[in-house]
């Protein structure tokens, strides 16, 4: 009697596995199977008993990448300090060209007297038209640099294929984050085992 109820948990554990990775069997093939599932950043990340497949939910994009292929796995983060400066610089140029951008023009106009027409139009803020697409210009550049910058201080879970570019996930240093890198550490461990063995 008490073998019988061992075997009915067993059965419904496998079965709640079964049905736990039953949405990435198409991603699989008839052989593989499904050891562990992370959901990082936009990406839910599969580690199958042959290799990692790593699905970004939007837009939808699918890599897989055989363990034997991996040539390395790191986190690292790399502050863009090129993009404080390129923010700081359009943001001085947005500035002076809402304080004193149409006396620059006047001035210009004096050697290229084909502006005049645009520097004479005031649209917005008291602003030519010239002055202000380029006051709108250096205000856009500066914020997509300032946010680059920011966006730098977010690490990345890289993984480089041989003989293919990296692939780059952005994200904090998680425990699964830390996870993934351990069982692809151990895996590439293993091959290189198992090659020097045969």
């Amino acid at each position: 009697m008490k073998n019988d109820s061992n075997k009915d948990l067993s059965f419904i554990e496998k079965t709640a596995e079964i049905d736990k990775y039953a949405e990435f069997s198409k991603y699989l093939t008839d052989d593989e199977s499904v050891a562990q599932s992370y959901t990082i950043g936009r990406y839910t990340v599969l580690l199958t008993n042959q290799r990692i497949i790593m699905i970004k939910k939007f837009p939808r994009n699918i890599t897989k990448i055989e363990y034997e292929d991996i040539e390395l796995v790191e986190y690292y983060t790399d502050v863009n300090w090129a993009k404080l400066v390129y923010s700081v610089v359009f943001g001085v140029l947005s500035l002076i060209f809402y304080l004193v951008g149409d006396f620059i023009f006047r001035k210009i106009s004096v050697a290229l007297p084909f502006i005049i027409p645009l520097i004479k139009t005031s649209i917005a803020l008291d602003m030519s038209l010239l002055t202000l697409v380029l006051f709108a210009v250096f205000t856009i550049l500066f914020f997509s640099n300032l946010y680059a910058f920011f966006d730098s201080f977010m690490g990345r879970l890289r993984v480089i294929p041989k003989k293919q570019g990296p692939k780059d996930i952005i994200t904090k240093l998680t425990k699964d984050v830390q996870e993934i890198i351990a069982a692809l550490e151990t895996k590439k461990r293993e091959l290189k085992t198992s090659s020097q063995q045969q």
